[in-house]
């Protein structure tokens, strides 16, 4: 029996467990955004949040190709990585190609949107790649337990990037609004809370934001700050 093949494309596109956040747009600065709220990189690595040497949550700005037959341009490149509450990795982002690890976690994607849900159906990572920014919402653990999330928030009638760290015995207020619908198997490449996303990020006062003059550091009993210029 011969399968049609566009739908045998779209079925490998819904079993697919990993994919590339694409972006036609060029970028112009190291930056990214959570909703309306914007995190401007200053130290040298672009690097967020870091457990020893290794990233848990960086940026970078460089030429890069999205295709051979095209001429390289300026691009954001966000590499991130998530686990669950026992510290087993179960998802990544590395330079914009992304892999969900564990099975259990359902995700919804499209050619520049990435969501990944935990088993009880929290929202722990969510990136739309704009081009000129990308919008990053996850919940960051550490080895040693302390969590770090990052979400578009409301405060006293304000559209920001809140930023909030809770040691591993205590359940982060924060909770990340999905973008996508689900389950996937059934809503396959529908993500219609991009739009109103998109309104928040470009928004005029979007572009203020935060300048992170350092970077945020798993130490062994906590999450601390460290300046590159103090």
């Amino acid at each position: 029996m011969m399968i049609p093949l566009g739908i045998a494309f779209h079925r490998y596109a819904m079993e697919a467990q990993s994919g590339v956040l694409d972006s036609i747009n060029p970028a112009s600065t190291a930056n990214i955004s959570s909703g309306a709220g914007r995190l401007h990189f200053d130290n040298p690595d672009g690097v967020f949040l870091r457990e020893g040497s290794t990233p848990i949550l960086e940026v970078k700005l460089q030429r890069h190709k999205r295709h051979w037959f095209l001429p390289s341009q300026q691009q954001l490149l966000v590499s991130a990585t998530i686990r669950d509450a026992t510290g087993n990795q179960v998802a990544r982002l590395r330079d914009n190609e992304w892999t969900v690890i564990d099975p259990m976690y359902d995700r919804n994607y499209t050619s520049d949107t990435l969501e990944v849900r935990d088993r009880n159906e929290n929202v722990v990572l969510q990136v739309v790649n704009f081009g000129h920014t990308i919008h990053i919402a996850g919940v960051f653990r550490c080895k040693n337990g302390w969590i770090n999330v990052i979400a578009p928030a409301r405060i006293n009638g304000l559209d920001v990037a809140a930023i909030e760290f809770r040691p591993p015995w205590m359940v982060p207020q924060i909770k990340i609004t999905n973008i996508c619908d689900y389950p996937s198997a059934l809503h396959f490449g529908s993500c219609p809370g991009v739009a109103n996303l998109r309104k928040l990020v470009e928004e005029p006062g979007a572009t203020s934001g935060v300048d992170m003059n350092g970077s945020l550091v798993c130490s062994d009993t906590n999450i601390e700050i460290e300046k590159v210029n103090p």
